[in-house]
């Protein structure tokens, strides 16, 4: 954060810059556990883990 500060932008910027890699962050690791909940069986076969 100093880097942007020192680069001539404002805190606030830098709340939303943050705020939004953080969001973008969240949503491809949703994104990954969803398409990774699926584990081999023992025998071979896929199944979906829980529900």
């Amino acid at each position: 954060t100093y880097e942007l500060l020192k680069r001539g932008y404002s805190e606030k910027d830098i709340r939303k810059i943050l705020g939004e890699n953080f969001l973008r962050v969240f949503a491809e690791a949703e994104r990954v556990a969803r398409n990774s909940s699926k584990t081999i069986s023992g025998d071979g076969s896929l199944r979906r883990i829980g529900k």
